[in-house]
Order: structure tokens, then sequence, then C-alpha cells
């Protein structure tokens, strides 16, 4: 009985190794087709259906004030950004059972791999020079939702006034915008009504007050 036992054991281990096999075989057809169908249609961003721009959702955290340089008037930030946005040509199997569930099918992908939003501090000196975005992984779901969070410097001028240090209170605006496109065809939109402040390392200077508003940066009197 200990051997017929021992060898029931063996077979259903086999079977869920072969099942995983065939779901890991399945995720990457499914991750070559869609970076071989972006290599053929070449697209500068996403399509959307019944819209003509692509919508992007945008999550800011700030972790840290690495630092303020008065003479240059510039502040630079260690922030986590969060950006959410829907791509058609991210879709697989959208009409089968394991994608209209709620434990759907996800693939990641590398950035380099897919279209990515171009988002920097339009207010600023310009992006980094190595972009470190790109070394993390963006989450697509099968509904073609893509979330990639990630982190890196935000540099923005700001009006520096130290007349009352070391009490001195600065006050910073952030302008967040496309590199390419205009808002026309590209919309920046508030993924989290605050900006969130990931276990915030204390400095030399403390955050005492933010907010978030969506602007078109074409006409700073309208909020979209």
């Amino acid at each position: 009985m200990q051997s017929t036992y021992g060898f029931i054991l063996l077979v259903l281990i086999n079977v869920s190794g072969t099942k995983q096999a065939k779901n890991y075989s399945a995720v990457l057809l499914n991750r070559l087709e869609i970076t071989e169908r972006y290599r053929r249609d070449m697209l500068t961003r996403p399509s959307m259906k019944n819209s003509s721009h692509t919508i992007v959702a945008v999550g800011l955290g700030i972790i840290e004030v690495a630092g303020i340089d008065p003479q240059k008037q510039v502040i630079t930030l260690n922030v986590n950004f969060e950006l959410k946005w829907c791509d058609d040509l991210l879709q697989w199997n959208i009409t089968e059972q394991t994608c209209l569930k709620r434990n759907r099918s996800e693939i990641f992908f590398q950035a380099d791999e897919i279209w990515t939003p171009d988002i920097f501090a339009v207010n600023g000196p310009g992006p980094m020079k190595k972009d470190a975005r790109l070394e993390y992984p963006i989450l697509v779901v099968c509904t073609g939702m893509a979330r990639w969070s990630y982190q890196e410097k935000l540099v923005s001028y700001c009006e520096i006034d130290v007349l009352n240090f070391p009490f001195d209170r600065q006050y910073c605006s952030i302008l967040l915008q496309s590199t390419i496109f205009d808002a026309s065809q590209f919309k920046l939109r508030s993924l989290y009504n605050v900006v969130r402040l990931y276990n915030y390392i204390n400095t030399e200077w403390e955050i005492s007050h933010t907010t978030i508003d969506e602007v078109d940066l074409y006409n700073p009197n309208h909020k979209r």
C-alpha cells in the first residue's frame, strides 16, 4: 500500500508541473505576439477606441527632498511615479474566461518593448541624463491596462528665498507634461487626489502641504 500511495503522489506532481508549463508557454507566446505587434505597427502612442487622445493617470509620491539649491533656484526630489494607461495593442484573449474573471492573466514587459509615457517636469532643467525608469518593468493585464511604477529624481525650478533661514518656508510648483505630445493628443489625469509620502525620509526640510491640480499648460487659467 505504501508503494501505491507513493506512485499516485508522483503522478499528481507531474500533472501539476505539466499544467504550469502549459500556462507558462501561453504567457510566453502572448508576450512574443505583443512585442512583434509593436515592431510591426510602429505606433507613436496607444490607439484608444472612440478617443483621439491618450489618457495617462499619474500618481506621485515623494520619498525625500534630496536638495535645494538657492543659487540655481532648483529643488531636487526623490519620487515614486505610478502611471496607468490603456493600450489596445496590449490586449490578448480578451473574450476568454481567463480575462473576464477577477484574477486576470498578467504579463510583465520591459520599458523598451512597448509604448511608455514620456513625462518630465516642464519647469525644470530637463530630463536626467540616465533614464533610470527604463530599469523598471511594466505590469499589463489582458484587457490592455498597463501599470508602471518607478523611482527617479525629479528636478524643478523653484523661487527660493532664504531670507528667514533657518526658519524659511518655500513654495514650489512642479508642472508635469509630455515631452512630445500636446494637450490635443496626450492628457494627464490624477491617479490619486493627494501626493503620497512613501516612507518619507526626514531631512532638514519638512513637507507641510501638497496639492494636485490638473491644468492645461497652454492655457494656465483653465483647469481640466
